[in-house]
């Protein structure tokens, strides 16, 4: 298989529609499918804010708050972390996912526990999609031939 070498523009302009995104160079690689450095700085900032809010999804219940809210709050969450998150959105935690801001749900999307979604690529779920436990979407893979590695990290 011939490695990608370009970026792939109608990819990155579906991107732009999406909220929350590390934009810069390596950012427009990545979702293209071409070799890029997961250490950029957009990477590196777009991974942590994605680990923090899902601190915030995945936290305990509260025993003294009502579930509505735990609902509510978790709904609210979800809508910062995804690039775009419909209406009656629901998702069992755990989650766990890349940047979060590469995932598009529809309307009454759910999720039972322990979805992972690596979003190193664009990943868009329509309406009404149920998702049974332990689920994982991977979008990206490593290269395999240990010299374009190499070659790519300067090594």
């Amino acid at each position: 298989m011939i490695p990608k070498t370009e970026k792939d523009n109608e990819i990155i302009e579906k991107a732009k529609s999406l909220q929350g995104i590390c934009w810069g160079e390596e950012y427009e690689k990545m979702i293209s499918g071409i070799l890029y450095s997961p250490l950029a700085s957009e990477l590196i900032e777009g991974r942590t804010k994605a680990r923090f809010l899902m601190s915030e999804f995945n936290a305990p219940l509260q025993p003294d708050m009502p579930f509505s809210k735990t609902v509510a709050q978790r709904e609210e969450t979800l809508r910062k972390l995804f690039g775009r998150a419909g209406r009656g959105v629901y998702i069992e935690p755990p989650l766990f996912v890349d940047y979060g801001c590469n995932i598009s749900v529809g309307d009454g999307f759910y999720a039972n526990f322990n979805l992972t979604v690596l979003d190193c690529g664009l990943v868009t779920v329509g309406n009404n999609v149920e998702i049974g436990p332990n689920v994982n979407i991977i979008t990206g893979e490593h290269e395999t031939k240990i010299e374009a590695r190499r070659t790519h990290r300067g090594m």
